[in-house]
């Protein structure tokens, strides 16, 4: 408003409430939480398996059933994932402390392993005076090398690097620089650093030394995993989670959590051992917790082992990553209303099932929510089920909860600019219609049921549903129906808008 000095009668124009644009939330992202031989244990995004194989290893040389189940997503048509690593209790990283160039030399820069593990062990660490700079160098040339050191070792270098903390190219600021900084190494300043200036604090030139010292510690426990499936708070977006060789206490930890959180769904294996029937797998499947935020897939699959260089070797493994990559391929190509599963739904590099299903297997299966993976003749090894945990309630099939993770985290999304505006008849209008142009372009897209939009959503945002006392609260309600597919019921979201956030809950 401008500052009034006469009388007279003045026009203020305002512009509108900004409108974020419909659907914006993707529920295809995937997550992974599990043991690796070295990798960061805070949740990384993988845009591609390259990434993966950078930061965790490679299926060639790993031990974990996490590599394998990565790199069955992104062969499944899988778009991107975060992976975090769970590691023992008492595991180091490897390290090496390199002298300064005085008379006397004292410790100037200490490098190590970007994360702890036996596998830092395997890393090089050559020093060299940036090429042209003379005896009088300021700066340095870092190159790093994994798994031996010779030139064919090479996968980092850092060039023109100095040891003062105001220049632009600072090592410690390069190095460790979270996005074009080393995935290998990570550069730290010693409890008592040089004393000298440059050039006499640069590291002194060095050929390739070994990194040391690095350890993988006990073996990951439950409390482990649980440190680390909670620092997937930090993921902002929903997304569908894989526990690779978890055990079944760990699952439920993992369904547990996407309970909880609410736009999480976790896709479950059984564990690989051989001799598993079909009774015992709907045993240990119904010890899981019975929730529609999970889905668990059975049989195991056989794979080629590229970890082996034996002819034909073969390796059994849980289909939850392949599964995860036919989410986000059935996403993208189909909607998230279609069922991940069906004739169209092969997994690739699968040679079969570790057991063949009967077809009284299959009934057994299916009543009890475990969703059967069978070789097809004409079609491959297919998934042929499509239920959550929860037996007997409407969202006990997978597109029906994921329909509704990706309702609730689309209309919170799209109700956060209301945040802080005046609640007035003006800003519930706007905010009703908002949400309602998001729900009729998911009507249109085929993601809700109904012959015309009145049949498949609602919203309500007006003095029904929102009291003197919360307006002066400063609560913005509003209630969302919407129509889903199978079955064909309506599912209530309330959502509550605040000053600070908003939530949504079912009904």
């Amino acid at each position: 408003m401008p500052t009034l000095k006469r009388p007279g009668v003045f026009l203020e124009e305002r512009p509108p409430l900004q409108i974020p644009p419909a659907g914006t939330i993707s529920t295809s992202t995937a997550a992974f939480v599990g043991v690796a031989n070295r990798g960061p244990s805070k949740p990384t995004l993988c845009a591609d398996y390259a990434d993966f194989q950078r930061l965790f290893g490679d299926v060639t040389t790993s031990t974990s059933e996490l590599a394998f189940q990565v790199y069955s997503f992104f062969a499944n048509g899988g778009g991107q994932a975060y992976v975090a690593r769970v590691a023992g209790a008492g595991a180091a990283v490897s390290t090496r402390t390199f002298l300064d160039r005085q008379g006397v030399p004292a410790a100037t820069l200490v490098v190590n392993a970007h994360n702890p593990g036996l596998w830092g062990n395997g890393l090089f660490v050559e020093v060299t005076d940036t090429p042209g700079t003379g005896a009088s160098a300021t700066q340095f040339d870092l190159t790093v090398y994994f798994g031996g050191a010779t030139t064919g070792f090479v996968v980092e270098r850092f060039t023109g690097l100095s040891m003062t903390p105001t220049d632009n190219n600072y090592s410690l600021t390069v190095v460790n620089g979270a996005f074009s900084g080393s995935k290998y190494i990570a550069l730290a300043q010693p409890t008592t650093p040089s004393p000298g200036v440059a050039p006499l604090n640069l590291p002194s030139a060095q050929t390739p030394k070994q990194l040391t010292n690095g350890t993988d510690g006990t073996a990951p426990t439950d409390g482990n995993f649980s440190t680390v499936l909670a620092s997937l708070d930090q993921v902002q977006e929903p997304f569908n989670l894989g526990v690779p060789g978890g055990s079944v206490g760990q699952h439920s930890l993992a369904l547990t959590y996407a309970q909880e959180r609410g736009d999480v769904f976790v896709v479950c294996d059984l564990p690989v051992t051989t001799g598993l029937s079909a009774a015992t797998a709907i045993t240990t499947a119904g010890s899981l917790t019975a929730t529609s935020y999970g889905a668990v897939y059975w049989p195991n699959l056989i794979f080629n082992n590229p970890a082996s260089t034996l002819p034909g070797a073969t390796r059994i493994q849980g289909p939850s990553g392949a599964v995860l990559g036919l989410i986000a391929l059935t996403d993208a190509t189909r909607g998230i209303q279609k069922a991940p599963a069906g004739l169209t739904t092969r997994i690739a590099g699968a040679l079969a099932p570790q057991v063949q299903l009967t077809n009284a297997d299959l009934d057994d299966l299916n009543v009890a929510q475990v969703n059967a993976i069978r070789n097809i003749p004409g079609s491959g090894v297919v998934v042929m089920g499509a239920r959550t945990l929860k037996a007997g309630a409407s969202d006990r099939y997978v597109p029906i909860r994921r329909v509704l993770i990706y309702c609730k985290a689309n209309l919170i999304a799209l109700s956060q600019f209301a945040v802080f505006e005046e609640n007035t008849a003006a800003t519930r209008e706007t905010v009703a219609s908002t949400l309602a142009l998001f729900l009729n372009d998911a009507w249109r897209r085929g993601i809700l049921k109904g012959d015309s939009p009145g049949d498949a959503y609602y919203v309500v945002c007006d003095g029904s549903n929102n009291s003197t006392t919360s307006i002066s609260q400063g609560i913005v309600n509003v209630e969302v129906g919407v129509s889903l597919i199978t079955p064909a019921e309506f599912i209530v979201i309330r959502i509550g808008q605040f000053e600070g956030g908003s939530s949504a809950k079912e009904v």
